[in-house]
């Protein structure tokens, strides 16, 4: 548990220190602590705010955001540390999943901040859009801290890798939609012929 903490507190305060201390000792179990600490708030922020996270209540929609939060954490890491390699930078990829999933933890400050928005009744769209941009943000930067850190990346190395997984995801899911939408158009076409 101190040891925990003592990584808790050096990727706050020392973060290259953490990733000494996450390459040497390669504690997984607390990147995915890490994960799942903030997948719950994420879970909980939705129902205290009624606006985001289109999921069901219940044990077995947090469960799944859980796994899928996990799952999302193992496939960034794995294609961070694929890129990281192929562009010639030698790092730990078990180290980089712990501080990729402490990075996630900004997500953590979404229930409390949820929270404290709606007991000063400001919790509309446009402040829980800012809180949720907020939290993307500061995930990204801890991010790309962590990439400098463990692979010795320049800060514009270290963001243009980590964009390039968002951007796939990005043009991937654009294309999904563009062909969704070309398929009905064509579709609705064939009825009027």
């Amino acid at each position: 548990m101190n040891a925990a903490l003592e990584l808790f507190s050096e990727f706050i305060e020392e973060p290259q220190h953490a990733a000494r201390l996450a390459i040497d000792r390669r504690p997984w179990h607390l990147g995915l602590l890490a994960l799942v600490v903030s997948a719950t708030s994420l879970f909980l922020a939705q129902p205290v705010s009624h606006h985001f996270l289109p999921v069901a209540s219940g044990l077995a929609s947090w469960f799944l955001v859980c796994l899928w939060t996990v799952f999302s954490g193992f496939l960034l890491t794995a294609t961070l540390n694929l890129l990281a390699e192929a562009w010639g930078s030698s790092g730990s990829g078990v180290a980089l999943f712990v501080l990729v999933g402490m990075s996630e933890l900004a997500w953590a400050l979404v229930l409390p901040c949820a929270l404290v928005l709606k007991a000063v009744r400001l919790d509309g769209w446009v402040s829980l859009f800012w809180l949720i941009l907020f939290a993307a943000v500061a995930s990204l930067r801890l991010k790309a801290r962590s990439l400098r850190h463990v692979y010795g990346l320049s800060g514009a190395r270290a963001w243009a890798l980590l964009l390039i997984p968002y951007i796939g995801v990005f043009v991937l899911v654009s294309a999904v939609g563009a062909a969704a939408v070309v398929s009905a158009v064509v579709s609705l076409a064939g009825l009027f012929k």
